[in-house]
């Protein structure tokens, strides 16, 4: 192709057709010119496609992360209602509106349990680490954002924050049980009744009890966001 252009500009040449040259160089550097444009046209067309690949894959990989997250708070929230349970169990029984049963020895020391609090929070790494800016939707990108960066610390600040106040009430409140060797984590028993019975630790438990309902709260109110950016994410998806 090169060979056959500069046989052009020598016949011209030889000719003595200088204005007809003229043209010629014009024409031939428009050609380049637009061979440039539709040479990075193309680059740009592929550099597109495959950020879009990429994106796809993140949210995908992110989607697959908030349903295990979704699952996790379905469980968490269970764990909240059967100790806010025990408790109310317990104050019935401590202040004489209910006889005891075995479930007492099982219902002791649950208020204090303290699950493992874990969110899958990698793939949204992952996503940093490529940059937003992979995210072309706007508004998908920012409640991405907001449920990984306040949400989810938020949610994990709140849940250790009480458990680090009630921790002085945990140490007095089993200060008046024994541990009985049934089980592989044995049973519970009042050594102190009367101690158990006092206005401050029925005072402590009634604290414990409101503060594991309002976790079902925080923790219901977070398991919504999170069905909610996910239905986003595979609404999203399908014009992709």
């Amino acid at each position: 192709m090169f060979r056959f252009f500069r046989q052009i500009r020598q016949h011209l040449l030889s000719d003595n057709k200088f204005s007809k040259y003229l043209l010629y160089a014009i024409g031939e550097v428009i050609l380049v010119m637009i061979g440039i444009l539709l040479a990075l046209q193309v680059n740009n067309w592929n550099e597109t496609k495959r950020t879009r690949r990429l994106e796809r894959s993140t949210l995908i990989e992110i989607s697959n992360a908030l349903q295990a997250d979704h699952v996790q708070l379905e469980s968490w929230i269970s764990i909240k209602q059967l100790q806010d349970s025990n408790i109310t169990r317990i104050l019935d029984y401590l202040q004489d509106k209910a006889p005891y049963t075995e479930e007492l020895d099982n219902s002791w020391q649950s208020g204090f349990l303290r699950p493992v609090y874990s969110f899958n929070t990698s793939p949204y790494e992952l996503l940093k680490s490529r940059g937003f800016e992979i995210i072309e939707n706007d508004s998908l990108r920012k409640d991405l954002q907001y449920h990984y960066d306040i949400s989810i610390p938020n949610m994990i600040d709140y849940l250790d924050r009480n458990y680090e106040l009630m921790s002085s009430f945990r140490s007095e409140y089993l200060s008046h049980f024994h541990k009985k060797p049934k089980g592989l984590l044995g049973r519970f028993a009042p050594s102190n009744m009367e101690a158990l019975r006092s206005e401050e630790i029925l005072n402590g438990l009634s604290v414990l009890g409101f503060w594991h309902e309002h976790s079902q709260e925080w923790l219901g109110n977070l398991k919504k966001e999170t069905e909610k950016l996910n239905a986003g994410i595979l609404e999203y998806l399908k014009t992709r």
